[in-house]
């Protein structure tokens, strides 16, 4: 496998526009498992409204190709609309999580979580919680497999399904994953 490397979004390289077709390309997968994300079909003006208002964007490259993209918040942005649980101000939490669909299953979303996680940690944050469709039963695995543990349903606004919030306690714990995937 070609190296992968993880790195901080930087806007003078990263384009939205990329970023956004990756998005939409992870979450459409779904589609066929009747689960309709509005990341499949979001727009480029989402995208970089999401990467904006995050406390910190990772991307995933091989070469010079994102194959990867996650943001961390530390803060809530939009109280009335948002899961309860990330009001918490000892919970962080992520979104905009996607890996290519023809990278997956080889650790790359794995490692964009683990540095997540380290923020959170340097953050001080003592969770990190998401959310998932509660049908979206491989990414409902995935994260459980992680650590994550259900705490609470959430039903955004213009969705057909119901959210499960998701969240793992961080602890005390080393910073510092590896930068790269070979």
């Amino acid at each position: 496998m070609e190296k992968v490397e993880i790195a901080p979004w930087a806007s003078d390289r990263d384009r939205f526009d990329i970023a956004t077709e990756l998005i939409n390309e992870a979450y459409a997968l779904h589609n066929d498992q009747g689960i309709r994300f509005g990341a499949a079909t979001q727009s480029l003006k989402v995208t970089r409204r999401r990467i904006e208002t995050a406390t910190a964007t990772w991307v995933a490259r091989m070469g010079q190709i994102i194959v990867g993209v996650i943001s961390y918040y530390d803060h809530v942005r939009y109280p009335r609309a948002e899961p309860k649980w990330y009001a918490h101000t000892s919970v962080g939490h992520f979104g905009q999580f996607a890996v290519a669909p023809w990278k997956q299953r080889l650790g790359i979303g794995r490692s964009l979580l683990s540095h997540v996680e380290d923020r959170a940690v340097a953050d001080r944050m003592s969770e990190l919680c998401c959310d998932t469709a509660s049908t979206a039963m491989e990414l409902l695995l995935f994260y459980k497999r992680l650590g994550f543990e259900e705490v609470d349903r959430h039903q955004w606004q213009r969705q057909d399904y119901e959210s499960i919030v998701l969240s793992k306690r961080l602890g005390l714990r080393e910073i510092g994953s590896q930068q790269s995937l070979t």
